[in-house]
C-alpha cells in the first residue's frame, strides 16, 4: 500500500516550489490539500476547503469515488488560489478543451493531483503556468523527476503546441538544486517563449512536484500587426 502524504510534506513542497522561482516571475499563488482532509494549505497557512455546492461542473459522475474526490479537491484549490490572488469572481472553472479549466479573463493557472495530493497554482496572464505532481511508483528517482519536468512544461505550453503530450519533444538540459531547464525540439512559430525553459522542482518521500512559470519574450499578436 502506498504511503499517505503528510500535510508537512505538502507545505514543504509548496514553499520550495515558490521560493525557487526567479525573482522576475510574477506573483504566483500556490495551494494544495491532502485529498479528503478538509484543509487547504498555502505556503504558510491553513484554510478550510470551501464546500462545492453545487458540485463543480464537469464532475465525472461515472468515475470512481477517488477520482471524483481528486477532481473536487483540485478545483477547490484553484478557486481558493484565485481568491487569494485577488480574483473576486473565480467562476465555475468548468473544463474546456482537453479538460483544462476555463480560467477567468486576465488569469491563468494549472491543477495537478496524484497519490492523495491535489495542488493548484495561479498567476496573471500573459504568463503561463504548468504544475505537475507525481507519486513514486512505476517511475522513481531521476526518471520520475524528468517525466514530471516535461509534463509541467507541456501543460504550460499546451495552448501553443496544440498536440498530445510527447515526452520525446522535451530535453532536460540541466538539473540543479530546486531548479531545472528544458529545451523544446521543433517549436512551432512564432515562438514567444525562451529557448531554455525554466522549472522548479521538489522531491519528498512520496512525491515529486514540478512548477513551470513562463513569461513571453514578445507578443506574437504584435508581430502579426507589424508584418507588411
Amino acid at each position: 500500500m502506498p504511503d499517505v502524504p503528510s500535510e508537512a510534506c505538502l507545505t514543504d513542497t509548496l514553499r520550495s516550489l515558490l521560493h525557487a522561482l526567479a525573482p522576475s516571475d510574477a506573483p504566483v499563488v500556490l495551494t494544495g490539500t491532502v485529498v479528503g482532509s478538509g484543509v487547504l494549505w498555502t505556503a504558510g497557512a491553513a484554510h478550510a476547503v470551501p464546500a462545492a455546492d453545487p458540485p463543480w461542473p464537469g464532475l465525472w459522475v461515472r468515475a470512481a469515488p477517488r477520482r471524483q474526490a481528486e477532481f473536487q479537491a483540485g478545483r477547490a484549490c484553484a478557486a481558493s488560489a484565485l481568491r487569494l490572488a485577488g480574483c473576486a469572481a473565480p467562476g465555475s472553472l468548468a473544463p474546456g478543451a482537453g479538460g483544462a479549466p476555463r480560467w477567468p479573463p486576465g488569469w491563468t493557472g494549472t491543477i495537478s493531483h496524484a497519490g492523495g495530493l491535489a495542488v493548484a497554482a495561479v498567476t496573471r496572464a500573459p504568463r503561463r503556468l504548468g504544475l505537475d505532481v507525481e507519486a513514486e511508483g512505476l517511475l522513481s528517482g531521476d526518471a520520475l523527476l524528468h517525466h514530471s519536468l516535461k509534463e509541467s512544461l507541456f501543460k504550460a505550453l499546451s495552448a501553443d503546441l496544440r498536440a498530445p503530450f510527447d515526452p520525446a519533444r522535451f530535453q532536460v538540459t540541466a538539473v540543479h538544486a530546486r531548479r531545472a531547464t528544458l529545451r523544446l525540439h521543433a517549436p512551432p512559430g512564432p515562438w514567444p517563449w525562451p529557448e531554455l525553459l525554466p522549472a522548479t522542482w521538489h522531491r519528498t518521500r512520496t512525491h515529486v512536484a514540478t512548477l513551470a512559470c513562463l513569461a513571453p519574450t514578445f507578443s506574437p499578436h504584435l508581430l502579426l500587426l507589424e508584418a507588411p
